[in-house]
């Protein structure tokens, strides 16, 4: 089982990480309030997957939502993060 990604998620600076260039999702300011309202009710559920040379895979929109003051204060500005090396696309939409 350590093979699997999900078993070795890190904490790291959000700063660490770079956005991809080819995100096509954009987020409303309505799904923006409900992801932080979620992160501060029920925490980090799922890490943000990057590839190794730190380029977001998966999670551009929590590692963005992130820089928000009261959800950083949640880790002190870390987020989760999992490696995938073989990852192409995101897990999903």
């Amino acid at each position: 089982m350590n093979s699997q990604p999900v078993s070795n998620v890190q904490w790291i600076e959000r700063e660490k990480l770079t956005a991809n260039d080819y995100n096509p999702n954009i987020q409303t300011r309505i799904d923006r309030a409900l992801l932080k309202i979620s992160l501060l009710a029920s925490g980090w559920t799922q890490p943000i997957v990057v590839r190794e040379d730190m380029e977001i895979v998966d999670g551009f929109q929590r590692w963005t939502i992130a820089e928000d003051p009261d959800v950083a204060a949640l880790t002190g500005g870390l987020v989760p993060l999992s490696e995938s090396r073989n990852v192409g696309i995101p897990c999903a939409r």
